[in-house]
């Protein structure tokens, strides 16, 4: 008998079943039997052939033709004229081959299950194959050289490679020997090997080359050797610098301190000031000793003060100028003169207040506009009040 497995298009199929009442006993030696099938979910149609094959036991074979198997689905109705009968179904989906296909296929499709050798040491492609997989009586495949699992690539490089760089990189060696603590070049703690920690940190140094350097941030646990202490300090530019310093303190005072400042980061570089600074400040034009100057008059090589200077000298009642006013005549400062600011030139609306130091000096902090300032001090006479306008 031809094979039914799988139920093959298009090819009669013989369909064994039985039927049962609604009281779930067998129906034996049937009546009437309908049967019917629906092919690809169309209308249903009666079926050519059902034949009783065992009126005890109930067994009726349904034999259907080619052609009401010619469809990928199909879906069977059988029911008995008996009363209480429950209709059988069920869905037969179709294969376009049946196992005795696949088994005697000529055309080397399926030749794995066709060749000769099939079950016993060989799997192969086909009978007279191009690549060959053989399996020898120990079960073991070998690969010919056709088939090199080298032609994989893994990276832009054949996997065999990249395997073989992978373990050169991590052993260092091209053919290492023993187990990993053991290797020449692995030894943990051994120079060029693994290194050790202790849990936290790793326990060995590195010896810095020029122009490398570590970055401390955490300075715990961290210390320096006195001869490491020793070569910093020795290298170090502003412990250099400090040397030097302290060597010119004798000779230069300040300006070593100047320069030590400058060297070291703390001050940016300036110009010291020099005695010609000062005399060109006191000798410009508008200045006090120029105020002064201008007083005086040349008087066979002495200076004398001029008729324009003596214009205003005191009577000879006897009363003379004292100090403070001789510092007013002239134009030098004048200390401890209370000054006050207002913004009217009654002197109502006072704004601030200040006492002059002893360069003659006050200072306010003023917004932009037009102020008027009073002075007054014992002994001293002041033109009140000296209207000034700041700028922003």
């Amino acid at each position: 008998m031809a094979s039914q497995v799988p139920a093959k298009k298009n090819t009669a199929f013989n369909l064994g079943l039985s039927l049962y009442l609604n009281t779930g006993a067998l129906v034996t030696n049937p009546g009437t039997i309908t049967a019917k099938i629906s092919k690809d979910f169309g209308d249903y149609a009666d079926v050519g052939t059902v034949t009783e094959e065992d009126s005890t036991y109930g067994q009726i074979k349904l034999a259907l033709t080619n052609t009401e198997m010619n469809a990928d689905v199909v879906m069977i109705y059988v029911v008995d004229n008996t009363s209480g009968c429950v209709p059988f179904t069920c869905t037969i989906y179709t294969a376009a081959n049946l196992m005795d296909d696949i088994k005697t296929d000529t055309a080397n499709n399926y030749a794995i299950l066709n060749h000769a050798d099939y079950g016993n040491a060989k799997l192969v492609r086909s009978t007279t194959p191009a690549n060959t997989l053989t399996v020898d009586v120990n079960n073991k495949v070998a690969v010919p050289d056709t088939q090199d699992v080298n032609v994989k690539t893994f990276g832009g490089e054949t996997l065999t490679a990249q395997i073989i760089a992978a373990w050169k990189k991590f052993f260092n060696v091209a053919s290492p020997t023993g187990n990993v603590n053991s290797l020449p070049d692995a030894v943990p703690g051994a120079n060029g090997g693994f290194p050790t920690t202790n849990g936290t940190k790793i326990n060995q140094t590195v010896d810095l080359t020029a122009g490398q350097s570590i970055a401390c941030s955490d300075k715990t646990g961290f210390s320096l050797s006195a001869t490491g202490a020793d070569l910093i300090l020795k290298s170090s530019i502003f412990v250099q610098a400090i040397v030097a310093a302290v060597n010119e303190f004798a000779t230069y005072g300040l300006t070593a301190l100047n320069t030590l400042l400058v060297t070291t980061g703390i001050k940016a570089a300036s110009i010291p000031i020099t005695a010609a600074d000062i005399k060109a400040a006191l000798e410009a034009d508008g200045s006090k000793l120029d105020h002064l100057w201008e007083m005086t008059e040349d008087d066979g090589g002495v200076r004398r003060l001029t008729t324009n200077a003596l214009e205003l000298a005191p009577s000879g009642s006897g009363s003379g100028l004292d100090a403070e006013g001789i510092r007013t005549a002239i134009g030098l400062p004048i200390s401890d003169v209370d000054v006050w600011v207002t913004t009217d030139s009654a002197g109502t609306n006072v704004i601030a207040t200040g006492k002059t130091t002893a360069l003659g000096v006050v200072n306010f902090s003023l917004d932009a506009g037009t102020y008027y300032f009073w002075s007054q001090k014992s002994g001293v006479d002041f033109v009140n009040p000296d209207c000034e306008s700041v700028t922003a």
